[in-house]
């Protein structure tokens, strides 16, 4: 058996073991609703980058963007043959 933390389920399964990858939230950027293809520096260097969009409001006549992360920035962009407004909402980066 291993040593560290191991989770199991009621029926003995196992869920979670340390060795299981853990985000930690370092910052968030929020984005308004019209608004333009971006990048901001950042310092994910310590770790795997992650980053997650959470638009503000539901449709589909909103352009969400993709969002990228690498170790100095984060980076957003909309499809410019998208229709409906631009998305706003909050990128939240952070490190693996």
């Amino acid at each position: 058996m291993g040593r560290g933390l191991e989770v199991n389920d009621a029926f003995g399964r196992l869920r979670f073991t340390l060795g299981d990858s853990l985000a930690r939230i370092v910052g968030k950027i929020t984005l308004a609703a019209g608004g333009a293809s971006g990048s901001q520096p950042v310092d994910l260097s310590a770790g795997r980058p992650f980053v997650a969009f959470i638009p503000n409001g539901t449709g589909s006549q909103f352009n969400r963007p993709a969002v990228r992360a690498n170790s100095t920035s984060v980076t957003w962009t909309y499809d410019a043959s998208g229709q409906g407004t631009t998305s706003g909402g909050t990128i939240f980066y952070g490190l693996y």
